[in-house]
């Protein structure tokens, strides 16, 4: 038989696989140097990211990604040389360590994208060194006793094919590939040529590794490819083997545990859900209207008791698919410390970075855009917050400054919370700033309270920074950090006080797919505000409703609250049935302001499944999308903040034209 070769397919499947635990890998690689660099157990650290570097190098080589296998071959000489060696960790060390890490990035991403990937010849160079300085110092080590060392000790391994195997090639580089995650593969008889092996009915390996026969044994069980595994360990002499700790082997065994779905799928899954959450709106309508024409009828009472049970197994399902979107915060925390490091060098500060509540879960939707708005945040905690040490010691603080991020849950939203206990923010300075650069007038500066200048920072070209940098100044950073919040339907707050330092809190849903909401009229006609927006809801008379400056008001919670009229600014064609004596006010609120929405009458709590609008909707900026209702009614989304800055940006409007 002739060379087996994959199909596109084929390929490509394995190249997302590949891409997909690269960068996973890359992360855990960034974490381990920074752990390294804190003086967390160097042993330990060291042979973790050599083993981080051994996988990435045993994926790299199947599928002929020559720049990110030759690097990682060569960093992890580098760690192996380091473990058997009595230099100390530096500065300069950590500094390559995170190099590599960036430079094997910069390949992935060429690989990926299928540009020219170039390797990096100095990098190379620096590697070398190294390589050449710790050698000197230590003696060199001859490959045998490198292997040997790092191992613990050395297996003779014999695979016998399946006979109903059609795939040997693939299947010998799937075992390949499963023996370099664990450890060496030193030789494999006779050859990993496709010619080679479609011939043979098995392989013979030398591996050497520090896991157990069993675990070897058992990652190579692949029905289909393997009928047979013969494993013969022989420890190497003056080395004690080392087993796997309990972290690891849990770590391991949870993995096995562990399929990988592309997210797309999920999608659908998510999407057919909705569907049936519509279809079981639409089946307790019929029934309601069943029970009300043929109450003792025994079949409609059946009916009942089924629908009942079907509403709890598919509330169950949706929780369940929700579940399977719901990611740990983590993913994106974990790129901060290095992100804080790197500045705070840069800048000459000294940072420490805390995190907490790292568990805490959101959708992935959600979770993949937030991390481009906290990277602004983070960056401009570090560059303006923080002071440099010796201005912080005139101001009796520790030369370290503290950025800690804060994630947790608050009913059905995630809050996080970004802090640094810096200089603060300065209201004055900002009044200044915006008085210089024309956006507000002294006048209207004057009216504003100290959360509403705090909040200028967001406005597109505002900065207070005095020299542009490539990480501030530019003018537009907050800005995409609010536009962005606000299109995944959430809030950002802050808090400051000059000289303690300042608090960044975004408020944002847990999911964008299926909210509850209330619906209410307005008029005729039907629409929905997110539950997670409103503060409460009360009956309202005419008498409750008072006029300063032209502008309808309440008091709410010892407060006075602006009245938005939704019959005024958002149907003002609508023809319903005139004003009525009794309305709802549904008070919403938006970062430390309220604001009270007029509506007709209510019409209770409901689940509903968000349907993106079409573009004839285009116009209608307003809404956050739409939904079916059981008896085929479509309710419009409001947007809440949208609405609020529509009302406030036509007050303004009127306020200059008077």
């Amino acid at each position: 038989m002739g060379d087996y070769t994959f199909t596109d397919n084929e390929l490509n499947e394995l190249k997302d696989i590949f891409f997909a635990e690269a960068y996973e890998l890359l992360q855990q690689l960034n974490q381990e140097a920074l752990s390294l660099e804190a003086g967390h157990e160097k042993a330990e650290r060291l042979r973790n990211i050599q083993r981080l570097l051994h996988t990435l190098k045993g994926n790299s080589r199947a599928l002929g990604f020559t720049c990110i296998n030759t690097l990682s071959h060569k960093a992890e000489d580098l760690l192996r040389t380091l473990q058997n060696s009595d230099k100390e960790v530096d500065q300069d060390l950590i500094d390559v360590l995170l190099k590599i890490s960036d430079a094997l990035e910069r390949y992935l991403n060429g690989y990926k994208s299928g540009s020219d990937v170039m390797p990096d010849e100095q990098l190379v160079e620096r590697v070398d060194n190294y390589l050449c300085t710790s050698e000197q110092g230590n003696g060199s080590l001859d490959v045998t006793e490198q292997q040997n060392a790092s191992t613990g000790g050395l297996y003779d391994i014999v695979v016998v094919f399946d006979r109903a195997c059609s795939m040997k090639p693939a299947g010998a580089s799937l075992i390949i590939q499963k023996l370099s995650s664990a450890g060496e593969v030193l030789n494999v008889e006779p050859g990993v040529e496709p010619d080679v092996v479609e011939r043979a009915d098995r392989l013979t390996i030398s591996f050497g590794s520090s896991e157990k026969p069993a675990f070897v044994k058992d990652m190579l069980t692949i029905p289909g490819i393997v009928d047979s595994v013969e494993i013969k360990r022989h420890d190497v002499e003056g080395v004690e083997p080392k087993s796997r700790d309990r972290g690891e082997a849990f770590a391991k065994d949870e993995a096995a545990q562990t399929l990988r779905v592309e997210s797309l799928r999920v999608d659908k899954i998510l999407n057919l859900v909705g569907e049936l959450v519509i279809g079981r709106s639409v089946v307790g309508q019929v029934l309601s209207e069943l029970e009300s024409r043929h109450r003792k009828d025994d079949l409609v009472k059946r009916l009942g008791d089924a629908n009942a049970f079907m509403e709890k197994t598919l509330s169950q399902l949706q929780k369940n698919v929700m579940k399977i979107r719901m990611l740990p915060i983590s993913q994106v925390f974990r790129k901060f410390p290095r992100v804080v490091r790197d500045l705070a060098l840069e800048k000459g500060k000294e940072v420490k970075l805390v995190m907490q509540g790292e568990k805490t879960e959101l959708d992935k939707s959600i979770l993949d855009v937030i991390g481009e708005p906290m990277i602004h945040l983070v960056r401009n905690a570090v560059d303006h917050g923080v002071e440099p040490p010796g201005e912080r010691e005139r101001s009796g603080k520790s030369r370290t400054g503290t950025v800690t991020l804060r994630a947790s849950h608050e009913g059905n939203q995630i809050v996080i919370d970004i802090v640094d206990d810096g200089r603060g923010l300065d209201p004055e300075r900002i009044k200044k700033k915006a008085f210089e650069r024309g956006i507000k007038s002294q006048e209207e500066l004057d009216r504003l309270s100290e959360t509403e200048i705090l909040d200028l920072i967001f406005l597109s070209g505002f900065s207070t920074a005095e020299v542009v940098t490539d990480i501030s100044g530019r003018g537009f950073g907050m800005d995409i950090v609010k536009t962005t919040v606000e299109s995944l339907k959430g809030r950002i707050h802050i808090h400051s006080k000059a000289g303690e330092g300042s608090v960044f809190t975004l408020r944002l849903p847990l999911t964008l797919a299926i909210i509850k909401a209330m619906l209410f009229r307005i008029g005729e006609r039907l629409y929905a505000l997110p539950l997670s927006s409103i503060e409460k809801i009360a009956r309202i008379r005419e008498h409750d409703i008072q006029t300063i400056s032209g502008r309808n008001v309440m008091r709410f919670r010892d407060k006075v609250i602006s009245l938005i009229s939704l019959r005024e600014s958002w149907l003002r064609n609508e023809h319903g049935n005139g004003q009525s004596q009794k309305k709802f006010v549904i008070v919403v609120g938006l970062a430390d302001k309220h604001f009270g929405f007029l509506v007709d009458r209510l019409e209770g709590q409901q689940e509903l499944v968000i349907k993106a609008l079409d573009n004839h909707w285009g116009a209608v900026n307003c809404t956050s999308g739409a939904s079916i209702l059981g008896n085929g009614a479509v309710v419009l989304i409001l947007d809440a903040p949208a609405l609020i800055a529509r009302e406030i940006h036509r007050e303004a409007g009127r306020v200059q034209q008077a």
